[in-house]
């Protein structure tokens, strides 16, 4: 018979929170249960299984580390990153006042060392997608005290709208070519995580056997889906270049222009390389989890896929609809 477990709710927490705090939970009671479900124990099996068991509810567990070693994270939300392609995340048990709305990033090289990559903010908002359809104008109604306006060269979005159902217009210059595109996004129902990335991030390890490294050029989409930015930093490491070059990933609400597929911080743009070191790197992101790329007509790379619609001829697109997390 599965033990009972019964959770009194003392605290009220956001939606992340609770998501974050019901996997731990869930991770938990399968130990619990693991360790109580045998039929025959004697008392020194008994008594080991209860030291167990308390040890479960002190210690923060890891999916691919063995039962009888827990692993012991930090006091904040920590992605770790391994040079293998794969990315974890560990839930405290207890929060650090003060880092409750903070992700750590880890990166864990080939010889098992870890090395502190960046510390980041993280924000919940209502997830977004792009209506059906085109449209031409900026429709009436907005919301005039939340209007913004940029003038930033090498920008395309010029101004953005707001509205009180929480749809969002956001308008300026096509990405490649001339003339001027609207775009519309509306809530999905749903909410969604974005962190603020680091800029520039540049982390060289002491032995010089990696480099993360990145900086920003003619971009304001400084914002990234978590589990996104987890898999950007390891690819990053993996190819360890000095020159890579980011045009962005999407706005602090959530939306993208003038590309609609970076909404909620799905995808990040990157200058191109020379073909060797890009299709290296395109190789890297793909191992990582990004399986929806994007390259200019002309050019041909393995894990990429041409543009036919004649998009991105300046930089190379990385995209996934999520990230693989353990």
């Amino acid at each position: 018979m599965k033990p009972k477990v019964y959770l009194r709710p003392t605290v009220q927490y956001d939606n992340h929170t609770k998501h974050l705090i019901s996997h731990i939970v869930r991770i938990v009671v399968r130990k619990v249960i693991n360790i109580n479900n045998s039929k025959t124990q004697s008392r020194a099996e008994r008594k080991e299984h209860f030291k167990k068991t308390k040890q479960v509810f002190k210690t923060d567990w890891c999916h691919h580390l063995p039962s009888d070693k827990p692993y012991v994270t930090s006091d904040m939300f920590t992605y770790r990153v391994y040079h293998d392609y794969r990315i974890e995340l560990h839930i405290p048990l207890n929060i650090k006042e003060g880092f409750e709305k903070k992700f750590k990033y880890l990166y864990i090289d080939s010889s098992g060392k870890e090395h502190e990559v960046c510390i980041v903010d993280w924000f919940e908002i209502d997830e977004m997608k792009k209506r059906e359809g085109d449209i031409f104008s900026i429709p009436k109604g907005c919301i005039p005290a939340k209007t913004k306006t940029f003038d930033i060269e090498g920008v395309n979005q010029k101004s953005v709208y707001y509205y009180n159902d929480g749809s969002i217009v956001a308008q300026g210059k096509k990405g490649e070519g001339a003339g001027t595109l609207v775009l519309k996004f509306i809530r999905t129902g749903r909410k969604a995580m974005l962190i603020k990335m680091t800029d520039p991030l540049n982390l060289k390890s002491p032995s010089e056997t990696f480099l993360i490294k990145y900086e920003f050029r003619e971009t304001i989409r400084k914002y990234m889906g978590p589990n996104h930015f987890a898999a950007f930093i390891g690819a990053l490491a993996e190819c360890s270049y000095a020159d890579i070059i980011c045009k962005g990933a999407a706005f602090e609400d959530g939306t993208c222009f003038p590309s609609v597929a970076h909404v909620n911080g799905q995808s990040v743009d990157t200058d191109y390389l020379d073909h060797q070191k890009e299709q290296e790197f395109i190789n890297a992101l793909y191992s990582f989890g990004f399986t929806n790329n994007l390259n200019a007509i002309g050019m041909s790379y393995n894990n990429s896929k041409v543009d036919n619609k004649g998009g991105h001829q300046g930089h190379m697109h990385a995209g996934a609809q999520s990230i693989k997390i353990s």
